[in-house]
């Protein structure tokens, strides 16, 4: 999977303790997706193989209920701090166009929402005209159209650009 973004994670192994012992890559491994294809878009060099280790090297650091539950924010707020040459920005997101103003235009974007299954992370690219969301479906364009279509009760914003 080299140099290649991931665009439906559900087309990864399903194999029981590929995401720490409970967990698999299909169902749980959506934060070392985000993970990686922003690492993609940033012009990183990782593959995904080399995320996948580094979870399963410290699993109970890195994932949540041994990987059935997926990965621990933590983990990923602490990689994305690693990367050189980025600024961060933090926002709680609740679906309102306001707050999408307010948040301004970045390059890049780690979502973490939850809706009734559970949680999700996906990353975002707001270079061109219209949002691009990997790992996840937006046919919106747009952050507010985005949280209304995956039906969101919060979403954590994590906005990412080049310095």
């Amino acid at each position: 999977m080299k140099n290649r973004l991931i665009c439906d994670q559900h087309t990864l192994t399903r194999e029981r303790g590929t995401y720490g012992p409970l967990g698999n890559v299909a169902a749980n491994g959506c934060g070392t997706i985000a993970l990686y294809n922003l690492y993609q878009l940033l012009e990183y060099p990782i593959t995904y193989e080399a995320l996948l280790e580094d979870i399963r090297r410290k699993w109970f650091l890195r994932t949540l209920a041994a990987g059935a539950l997926g990965t621990s924010p933590w983990y990923v707020i602490r990689r994305l701090k690693r990367i050189p040459g980025i600024r961060l920005g933090y926002y709680w997101y609740r679906g309102q166009e306001r707050q999408e103003r307010q948040m301004g235009r970045h390059s890049f974007y780690l979502y973490l929402y939850g809706y009734w299954l559970g949680a999700h992370y996906a990353a975002g690219d707001a270079r061109g005209s219209r949002l691009a969301v990997y790992n996840d479906t937006c046919r919106s364009g747009c952050l507010s159209g985005y949280y209304r279509e995956v039906r969101a009760w919060g979403m954590l914003v994590i906005t990412i650009d080049k310095i």
